[in-house]
């Protein structure tokens, strides 16, 4: 009987990589990438857009705490 071949990780196509990574690798990704003046890939763009979008809403609220 012939047992299942697995596949390596180092087959798994890159993008499989990029899109389970957790919240602390996107943003060590995206630091190293803005340093260097590297694009972002779709995920950490859209992460960077929601979190400016965030502060934006966090400054101009008339509900924030003053002290912060």
């Amino acid at each position: 009987m012939k047992t299942r071949m697995e596949k390596s990780p180092g087959l798994m196509p890159k993008q499989f990589d990029l899109e389970f990574r957790s919240r602390e690798e996107l943003v060590q990704s995206i630091r190293k990438k803005m340093a260097k003046g590297l694009p972002l890939d779709p995920t950490e763009a859209s992460l960077v857009a929601e979190e400016r979008e965030q502060d934006l809403k966090d400054r101009t609220s008339p509900y924030r705490d003053p002290n912060h």
